[in-house]
């Protein structure tokens, strides 16, 4: 008896096609007794609020028939396909997240979107793992906000929902972070000693916070502050020797600004000029002093610090020598680099290239009394010593450049 009873009254359900519409429950939802042979009707309630159900989506439960018999059936499963009203849009969409500088948007799960009207929040729904979102509203105009702890918040203002469609926004939030860019992205200047200049930089912050800037100089990566020593103007306007029968010495006296000191000279370049008949292969000695008594005179307190026996390479160009160690300079003062040209071929012979365009009053030059010139070169030579412009005024093609791997605050104007 018990088990035809039962049937019927699933017969009766499957018949009737009822949806239940709350999941997991175990509340009683209809009860009674079925007599034999008989059937019993149960009107079941859909209602999706119930079960807190407000968006069109696809829900799943199931019906079960609890019962006195010793028999066991199967749940019945439960679909319920909740659909919008006709007068209702959708709007869908995904939310992501900036990175620093608004690169690489990520997707945001768990982002708020609020639908505004009036001044108030009238609905609301959150993204997904994807930072997707979907949700079905009555027709009309909104604001839509999305809103992220951290992020700026993203909002869509006179929004048109018109009923029966389907309206996409997808917002990509900034976070809540500096951006720092500067304008321009590299300086250079080029200017005599003694002088300070002014460069403008300019610092923008795009970003959405505030940022502390704090600017210093340290070395870039893979290049050194350069100290150049130049006097010449880069052009040959004569030849200067002694005619070939003792060695001849010519040096330059460089008084680089104090603020770079100390600092390694590295290199050290010589024209030499076929005028004033030199031979490739000629034999040199490229020496440095430095002199921090501040007399004009360069042989007047000068120590010096380095020989660097060599040959000519090239004429009518310029030579270029690094030096094969450092030569450390810790001023201030002067810097005074020279060379000591060692042929001696006994006729006319002029080493010593010379720009005649506007004198520095800073090139001197002297020879020995006899050969060859001591491993010391000490200033001055024991024959002759002068400035040279007391017979050609010019400077000497000679040149000096060195790298400088100080840390130091910058002063900086900001304007």
């Amino acid at each position: 008896m018990h088990k035809k009873s039962t049937y019927r009254v699933l017969a009766l359900l499957l018949a009737l096609g009822m949806l239940f519409s709350i999941l997991n429950t175990t509340a009683v939802q209809a009860s009674g007794t079925v007599d034999a042979f008989g059937q019993k009707e149960v009107a079941i309630s859909i209602d999706p609020t119930g079960a807190g159900l407000t968006q069109p989506d696809v829900y799943l439960a199931e019906l079960k028939i609890k019962h006195n018999t010793p028999y066991t059936y199967p749940n019945i499963p439960v679909t319920l396909h909740l659909i919008a009203p006709s007068t209702y849009g959708t709007v869908k969409g995904t939310v992501s997240g900036l990175k620093v500088c608004d690169v690489d948007p990520t997707p945001l799960k768990d982002a708020e979107v609020n639908f505004w009207q009036g001044g108030s929040i009238v609905y609301t729904t959150s993204t997904n793992a994807a930072g997707y979102y979907t949700y079905a509203i009555p027709a009309g105009t909104y604001d839509v906000e999305f809103v992220y702890s951290g992020y700026i918040n993203f909002l869509e203002t006179d929004v048109q929902v018109v009923g029966g469609s389907t309206l996409t926004i997808d917002g990509a939030l900034r976070p809540i972070a500096p951006c720092l860019s500067v304008v321009p992205t590299a300086l250079a200047q080029t200017q005599t000693p003694a002088i300070v200049t002014t460069r403008r930089l300019a610092l923008c912050n795009t970003g959405a916070a505030p940022v502390d800037v704090e600017l210093l100089e340290t070395p870039a990566a893979g290049l050194d502050m350069v100290v150049e020593l130049i006097l010449d103007d880069g052009t040959v306007d004569n030849g200067i020797g002694i005619g070939g029968d003792l060695e001849f010495i010519w040096v330059n006296r460089f008084t680089p600004d104090p603020g770079v000191f100390p600092f390694n000279l590295d290199q050290v370049q010589i024209y030499f000029d076929s005028e004033g008949l030199c031979v490739v292969g000629d034999e040199i000695v490229i020496v440095v002093y430095e002199n921090t008594t501040g007399n004009t005179n360069p042989a007047v307190g000068s120590n010096w610090l380095y020989s660097y026996p060599t040959t000519i390479k090239a004429l009518n160009a310029w030579n270029i020598y690094d030096l094969p160690a450092p030569v450390e300079l810790n001023g201030p003062g002067d810097v005074v680099i020279g060379v000591i040209a060692l042929e001696v071929p006994g006729s006319s012979y002029w080493p010593a290239a010379i720009d005649q365009t506007t004198t520095q009053t800073r090139s001197w030059a002297g020879w020995w009394k006899s050969s060859p010139p001591p491993d010391v070169p000490t200033l001055p030579p024991d024959d002759t010593w002068t400035l040279i412009d007391a017979y050609f005024p010019g400077n000497w093609m000679v040149r000096g450049f060195g790298s400088n791997t100080r840390y130091s605050y910058i002063p900086l104007l900001f304007k």
